[in-house]
């Protein structure tokens, strides 16, 4: 491997982009990959993101309603647990999700692929590896967090909303 190659950061990003854009449609293949991709990534993740999403709903209206009515501005809890949730702490639950849970099994997955020399077989064979292993990821990723925080921001609303 030599410095700025394929394998660096930089080589693996530029070759990931190019392939992306290189040939825009996608074999039937790609799409069942990147279906059982967002199966694994973001539905699975549902359970977690509920529970962890739902608690801090319903403690932040719990705290927000002690601190203001002492202040006489209870009706505008649910304007500020909106505001809070939608900028700041949905996205931020979704991600660390994504990191906690996601991310690594996908980076453990394709370290076991590299230990079992799996990625060599398909360097052998002639396919792309990171169009064929690391685009239907990419791409589950892009669109199972922004429905994920939407998800999250939801379920919030709603524990915060058994709380008022």
């Amino acid at each position: 491997m030599r410095p700025g190659g394929e394998y660096t950061y930089a080589g693996l990003s530029a070759s990931l982009y190019r392939g992306a854009f290189e040939r825009p449609w996608l074999p039937l293949s790609m799409w069942k990959a990147f279906f059982q991709r967002s199966l694994i990534i973001g539905v699975r993740a549902v359970p977690t993101v509920f529970l962890m999403a739902f608690c801090v709903g319903s403690v932040l209206a719990m705290v927000l309603v002690e601190q203001l009515q002492e202040l006489s501005m209870e009706e505008t809890v649910p304007r500020l647990i909106w505001i809070i949730l939608n900028q700041q702490l949905a996205p931020m639950l979704a991600a660390v999700v994504f990191i906690g849970r996601s991310v690594s099994g996908s980076a453990a997955e394709l370290a076991n692929m590299k230990i079992g020399e799996e990625i060599k077989a398909l360097e052998t064979m002639g396919v792309d590896v990171s169009r064929y292993l690391l685009l239907p990821v990419l791409g589950a990723f892009l669109v199972m967090l922004p429905v994920m925080e939407i998800y999250t921001v939801g379920v919030g609303l709603l524990g915060a909303h058994g709380v008022c």
